[in-house]
């Protein structure tokens, strides 16, 4: 892997993060990281998914 194909998952990985956080937040449940551990998932499930695939 590149430093660029890292740095792209790192901002995509973050941006993620951002965007479902403001969902979450305004559903109420803004103590409960769910957003981070969301994006974990997916983010795990794509990896593995990609990983299978290569």
């Amino acid at each position: 892997m590149s430093w660029i194909t890292i740095a792209l998952g790192g901002a995509l990985g973050a941006l993620s993060r951002f965007g479902i956080g403001l969902l979450v937040s305004a559903s109420g449940y803004a103590h409960i990281h769910l957003a981070t551990l969301g994006v974990n998932v997916i983010g795990s499930l794509l990896i593995g998914f990609m990983f299978i695939a290569a």
